[in-house]
């Protein structure tokens, strides 16, 4: 590593991250459901973020704050000369105070977004790719190693070794999600569109059958990968 590269931090995907410390998370059996583990982990990231002890930047960046009857509040974000934007503390602090309904957040992706309107002014923002630094995560995951060797496929095989039995919904969540693409399809989009959707007529499925239900966290990230491979097949 240069000099200029160790001022400026190692920067890591923020699917990486989450991956990591969950699998550190189980190893220190400080959780041992997987849900529990995956919301404390991802709290303690937005916090970080909120607070500006945790730096992000992203590819894709939005922010807008527009009074009613008035002009934009926040400049166009300017990106770095490589190409990124950093996103500001206040970003995720706005994120943060929206209701469950009116934001979005992919932690494997790296995707977020709000939008919310009130009395005054009409609220969005956006994050596509979210990076982090490294350094600046737990110590457990910085001692981890070389970033290098951060691909989401070792992470995924590394966290299966001696890894807990899959949860309880899982065999009915999969049931579900299989039936429900067999019966309907996929919703129209690209990527990832319509994971909400989805994700919303599984979760009453499993409902009106008495099963367990997953959190939405934990099993967005699923149907979102589901939806982009199906897309990507042309079926």
């Amino acid at each position: 590593m240069s000099e200029k590269d160790a001022a400026a931090g190692v920067w890591v995907p923020i699917g990486d991250a989450v991956i990591r410390l969950r699998k550190q998370y189980a190893q220190a059996g400080i959780y041992a459901d997987e849900e529990a583990s995956i919301r404390a982990i991802t709290d303690m990231l937005l916090r970080r973020l909120r607070t500006g002890q945790l730096s992000g930047r992203a590819r894709g960046f939005r922010w807008l704050k527009e009074p009613k009857g008035g002009a934009d509040q926040h400049s166009p974000p300017i990106a770095s000369a490589d190409g990124f934007f950093a996103i500001p503390p206040a970003f995720w602090g706005a994120l943060s105070q929206c209701s469950q309904s009116a934001r979005g957040a992919d932690w494997f992706a790296g995707d977020f977004e709000y939008h919310f309107m009130n009395e005054f002014d009409d609220h969005e923002g956006g994050v596509i790719g979210l990076e982090v630094r490294e350094d600046q995560l737990p110590r457990p995951f910085a001692d981890a190693g070389n970033p290098k060797n951060l691909s989401n496929q070792s992470l995924v095989a590394d966290a299966k070794v001696g890894g807990r039995p899959a949860a309880r919904w899982w065999p009915d969540f999969a049931v579900e999600l299989a039936l429900f693409i067999h019966e309907e399809g996929v919703p129209p989009g690209s990527g990832h569109d319509g994971q909400s959707e989805v994700l919303d007529k599984i979760l009453g499925r499993l409902s009106r059958a008495g099963k367990e239900e997953p959190g939405r966290a934990t099993v967005q990230p699923v149907i979102n990968a589901v939806l982009r491979r199906i897309r990507s097949a042309g079926n």
